[in-house]
Formats: structure tokens, C-alpha cells, sequence
């Protein structure tokens, strides 16, 4: 499975960005370069201006539309000071900055149940693949 990944904003998003995609490397993950080559999009917010607000939000509807089957992940300082404007993008998972750990959580994508403290949103959106099995899993919000 492979994942790409979009950092907006300061030094510290650039090195959580690095952190995710070091934990998602252990985790058996390939990050790639390509976007074509992925199945999952993990963008990583930040929220500082209302102009950068609105580039996030371009860069989620431009995946969707050029990616309609890959999983976008939301995640950072945008759905942490608006939970409720990042529940109605077109993201499939949205974490803030407290719980992005839970992104990677086994249950989630292996048999698509979300961890007890997650509820869900989006269930008819499917996860297009999984690393252990074919799955039509469930997007969580975290």
C-alpha cells in the first residue's frame, strides 16, 4: 500500500510529517513520490490564515476528484480548531493533532473496526485496499 504524503504550514508540521511517515514505514506502508502510485493521501494541516484554509481545502477536493478511490487522511491544526468544517470535507479519516497516532491503529485497517474511542463518519466510503486482506473498511473520525 502505498502513501503520499502533503505537509502545509511550519517547521513542526514538516517534523510530525516526518514522524508519521517514519511510524507508517515500520508499519509496512511504502511512502512514494508519485501520486498516481497511491492509495492513500495524508495531508497535514495547518490552519494559520483563512488563505491557507482555503488552499487545504482546494488540495482535499482536487485528491478527491483526481483520486476518487484513494483514502484521504486530514489531519494537524486545521480539524483540531474546526472539528466540524473538517467533518464535512471530503476527507475519510480526520484526526486533529492530539490523536493522529490512532491513524495507524491495526484494528482499523485490518478489519475495519474502529478503536472504541473513534466514532464513525463516511461509512459508505470504502477503503480501497488493505495490507493483510481486501477490505471495504469504514472511515473514522478521530
Amino acid at each position: 500500500m502505498y502513501i503520499y504524503f502533503y505537509t502545509f504550514g511550519c517547521k513542526v508540521n514538516v517534523y510530525e510529517t516526518a514522524a508519521m511517515t517514519e511510524a507508517f514505514q515500520k508499519a509496512g506502508y511504502s511512502v512514494t513520490l508519485e501520486k498516481s502510485l497511491a492509495d492513500i493521501f495524508v495531508v497535514n494541516s495547518c490552519t494559520v490564515t483563512s488563505e491557507s484554509d482555503s488552499k487545504l481545502m482546494q488540495t482535499l477536493r482536487r485528491i478527491r476528484r483526481e483520486y476518487p478511490s484513494a483514502v484521504i487522511v486530514l489531519t494537524g491544526c486545521y480539524p483540531q480548531a474546526f472539528p466540524e468544517k473538517a467533518a464535512d470535507s471530503c476527507a475519510d479519516v480526520i484526526t486533529g493533532t492530539k490523536d493522529r497516532s490512532k491513524v495507524l491503529s491495526a484494528d482499523l485497517w485490518r478489519t475495519g473496526s474502529a478503536p472504541a474511542q473513534l466514532s464513525l463518519i463516511r461509512p459508505e466510503t470504502a477503503l480501497k485496499k488493505c495490507p493483510f486482506q481486501q477490505l471495504r473498511g469504514i472511515p473514522v473520525h478521530l
